[in-house]
């Protein structure tokens, strides 16, 4: 980083979103402390649909002092399940779904559950899911 190029407020976002932050009265890393991501998101989101997940995953991380490719890592399923239920899962391209497709697990072959090509759900929804075997 050159002595020309200020060290950013938030650590791991750079100068543009930067900028897109300070818009919503976001200077700092104890500014966004402050508020929840996923609404910061939201409003990222409205006034930026360009925003991407990855800038999410950034906000994230850097309130809890982790890289922001760790919390995509570990964390990707339950941010996802979040915005879902915002209505913000990003859309699957060619879909027409506001939701996250998430694939179904090989295993619902084995529980005996119809194969879904689609599933919205992490597990198998059919009603034979969570009985035992016989």
């Amino acid at each position: 980083m050159s002595a020309k190029t200020p060290a950013p407020l938030v650590p791991g976002l750079g100068p543009k979103s930067s900028r897109a932050l300070a818009e919503l009265g976001i200077h700092s890393l104890v500014d966004l402390s402050a508020r929840d991501p996923y609404e910061v998101y939201r409003k990222l989101k409205a006034s930026h649909p360009g925003a991407s997940l990855s800038f999410l995953y950034g906000l994230i991380a850097a309130i809890q002092g982790r890289h922001w490719r760790e919390v995509q890592r570990n964390d990707r399923m339950a941010i996802l399940m979040r915005l879902d239920a915002m209505g913000l899962a990003p859309k699957r391209p060619g879909s027409t779904r506001r939701s996250y497709v998430i694939e179904p697990e090989p295993t619902n072959a084995a529980r005996n559950c119809p194969p879904p090509t689609r599933c919205v759900t992490i597990a198998c929804a059919c009603a034979t899911a969570n009985q035992p075997r016989s």
